[in-house]
């Protein structure tokens, strides 16, 4: 897990709506990925496309469902590509998390490219118990990512960051994360992380579509050594309401 705007351009509701009955019958799934937990956790991830927009809610269960099982919990969004002048990778990160063994403390927000903190503004800190909406959008005429999470209950993080006019962002990424160090303790049976729902994505041609787009989507698994062998530890449910919610769990890795 990575211990860690309103977007200023926000999408027309008319744009956003998406025949999903169509983009389901095209869609393809790719083989599960496997990580530690490290830097990545368990969701979905789309490909073989170029996204300019990701977002999605998730309800902050309460510290207690997790206290006994890990110092840290995240619920994330990424989006991932390749700067094509320099070669070099671009990852942008927003995330909304903390210990859960605080059980007084609320859960904080965070974002950043590349590991640095993009320049933010409003709250940092959402409670137990509320929806938020996270969202990443990247304006290729600026050259900006621009992120937000809005909670339910009025609270706004946002913030943006420098990437440049070259980059191309194939991998948007929903994810709920651990803490995968010496305090993680498996449950004894599955518990929730979270339930991630209005899943919603863009493509630099302005395609709007769930994870169930034309383009691939995949799971995201944590893993005791990130690979297809190790324990389990975090994995997402399949996908349900025409490709734009799952759950993603703590499983107890026998």
């Amino acid at each position: 897990m990575i211990k860690r705007i309103l977007a200023v351009a926000a999408l027309p509701a008319a744009a956003l709506a998406v025949t999903l009955g169509t983009t389901a019958a095209s869609a393809s799934t790719g083989p599960a990925t496997y990580n530690n937990g490290s830097t990545e956790g368990g969701g979905y991830l789309a490909s073989q496309a170029q996204f300019r927009y990701v977002k999605d809610s998730v309800y902050l269960r309460a510290q207690s469902n997790f206290a006994a099982i890990d110092d840290g919990v995240s619920w994330e969004t990424h989006l991932y590509g390749t700067d094509t002048a320099t070669h070099s990778p671009v990852q942008v990160v927003l995330a909304v998390g903390g210990n859960p063994q605080s059980l007084a403390t609320p859960y904080g927000a965070s974002a950043s490219v590349n590991g640095t903190a993009m320049t933010t503004g409003g709250t940092t800190q959402f409670p137990a118990g509320e929806t938020i909406t996270e969202s990443i959008y990247y304006d290729r005429g600026t050259g900006l990512v621009h992120v937000s999470v809005v909670g339910a209950g009025g609270r706004v993080f946002f913030g943006s960051g420098i990437v440049g006019s070259h980059v191309t962002f194939t991998s948007p990424r929903v994810i709920g994360g651990i803490d995968p160090g010496s305090s993680f303790v498996p449950p004894s049976s599955t518990v929730k992380l979270g339930h991630f729902s209005t899943v919603m994505l863009t493509t630099y041609s302005g395609f709007h579509s769930s994870l169930w787009g034309w383009y691939q989507h995949a799971k995201m698994i944590v893993t005791s050594d990130g690979t297809k062998t190790g324990v389990q530890r975090v994995a997402p449910s399949n996908l349900t309401t025409g490709g734009t919610a799952f759950d993603v769990n703590i499983v107890p890795g026998t």
